[in-house]
Parts: structure tokens; C-alpha cells; sequence
């Protein structure tokens, strides 16, 4: 089990690493006409915008608890912060 403190440039960034489009529907020659966003990872947290002294920080961020998963596709977001804003319990 890692815990992950990501931060990402935005929202649109950390759906697109931390999510799949999963296919929801088909029409009758078989292509998919709907998709549904599903989680690529079992435990993510999302954070957001982190403001200190009512500023707001770069980034959008995220916790991820990997548990079995690969990682490796996370490891460019990751940042060590100094005091986490949320931990896993």
C-alpha cells in the first residue's frame, strides 16, 4: 500500500490520468455511442484548490492509496507536501 500526493495543472488533467471512459452504450453495428467516466485506481481523494492565507495554491490536487495497482503513470504528478492537507484514516 503508497500513499500519493499528486497535484495536477487542473481538474481536466487529473480526470483524464485518473479516470477511463468506460463504454455504456452501442448502437446496432456495435460502436459506442455513450461512455461513463470509472475510476483507474480503487482509492482517490480529491482535494482541489488548496488555499493558504486565503490565497489559492497552483495546481489541482488529489490523494491516491494505491493498493496492488501500477503506479507508474502517477509518479510525474507526485509532490511530497510538507503538511498534508488531508491523510487517509
Amino acid at each position: 500500500m503508497t500513499d500519493l500526493y499528486l497535484k495536477f495543472t487542473d481538474e481536466a488533467e487529473a480526470t483524464a490520468v485518473l479516470y477511463t471512459q468506460e463504454p455504456t452504450a452501442w448502437d446496432e453495428e456495435g460502436n459506442v455511442t455513450a461512455t461513463e467516466p470509472r475510476q483507474a485506481y480503487a482509492n482517490i481523494s480529491t482535494i482541489g484548490v488548496i488555499y493558504k492565507d486565503e490565497q489559492p495554491l497552483d495546481g489541482w490536487h488529489v490523494n491516491v492509496r494505491v493498493v496492488g495497482e501500477d503506479a507508474t503513470a502517477l509518479e510525474s504528478f507526485a509532490v511530497t507536501p510538507t503538511l498534508p492537507v488531508r491523510i487517509w484514516g
